[in-house]
């Protein structure tokens, strides 16, 4: 009868100790899911920070459609750091559009102005003869970035714009300074506004400087200025031949130069050698009042 008891005993013990693994085993499943859970937050919001950062935001849309749409050499109008442009493309700005009217941006060679819609720092009734803009990126849903709006300036074909021909020529005829235009009177302190208006017959060997002197009755440099052409953006030995080229080359004219009559030099050299390549001097542009 012992022996019996004990045999029935032993299905009653390991019933027991079956339920009591069970249970351990459902406990450290429930452990496991929340451990897994928990895990799974962090990664669930870095996989979509990943997708947000992979969006393309407004900035970039902006910038591609930019470069995409403006030619080599293009005057580009930011109001801030908002896009961040390749060297073949010149950047000014760091004011709102709304700093000049649309007859000053056309005057000045500008292609295109790009304006964060999202600062409160613009004229509206100027902003709104800027008309409507070519294109507007704006942030929604999962797309991040400023309100960007890109606006035309209505610059025509740079063949009609109005200047002064001239014709003269430099590298033995390889390069004609065919116009320019300058206002003729600048003041003190100030920037002379200056479009240069190049063609080249052939194709030039190397990348060449472009000077501008202000000069004196005694041929004394009173302003200069020593840069490439459209300011290293589009270099002379990517110039086409036939192509009409609008070289804006605005001079700086210090604040001590005393009133008076000068007279506006240009020319090219080669940077390495310093040699100029005008084929008959310095090129005179005519003269420039100076006023206070």
């Amino acid at each position: 009868m012992a022996a019996l008891g004990l045999r029935r005993a032993g299905p009653a013990q390991s019933d027991g100790a079956a339920g009591r693994w069970s249970r351990i085993r459902g406990r450290a499943g429930l452990l496991a899911a929340a451990v897994a859970l928990i895990a799974a937050q962090p990664l669930a919001k870095a996989l979509h920070d990943e997708l947000l950062r992979a969006r393309p935001t407004t900035r970039v849309l902006a910038t591609e459609w930019v470069e995409r749409n403006a030619p080599d050499g293009a005057r580009i109008w930011l109001e801030d750091g908002t896009l961040i442009l390749s060297g073949r493309l010149r950047v000014l700005g760091g004011a709102p559009v709304t700093t000049h009217d649309p007859a000053w941006y056309r005057e000045n060679g500008f292609s295109f102005l790009v304006a964060n819609l999202d600062r409160d720092d613009k004229d509206r009734a100027r902003l709104a003869e800027l008309g409507e803009p070519l294109v507007r990126f704006e942030r929604g849903g999962e797309r991040h970035g400023p309100t960007l709006a890109i606006y035309g300036t209505g610059a025509g074909d740079v063949a009609q714009e109005p200047r002064t021909r001239l014709g003269a020529t430099l590298g033995s005829g390889a390069l004609a300074l065919e116009g320019y235009r300058h206002p003729g009177e600048v003041r003190a302190g100030e920037v002379l506004p200056l479009a240069l208006y190049w063609q080249p017959a052939r194709p030039l060997p190397q990348d060449y400087v472009v000077y501008v002197h202000l000069v004196d009755a005694n041929g004394a440099k009173v302003a200069q200025r020593d840069t490439q052409p459209l300011e290293g953006s589009f270099p002379t030995s990517r110039w086409q031949p036939g192509a009409l080229i609008r070289d804006d080359q605005d001079l700086p004219v210090p604040a001590d130069v005393p009133p008076g009559t000068y007279r506006l030099l240009v020319g090219m050299y080669d940077g390495a050698t310093l040699a100029a390549i005008n084929d008959a001097g310095p090129i005179d542009l005519g003269e420039v009042v100076v006023t206070r």
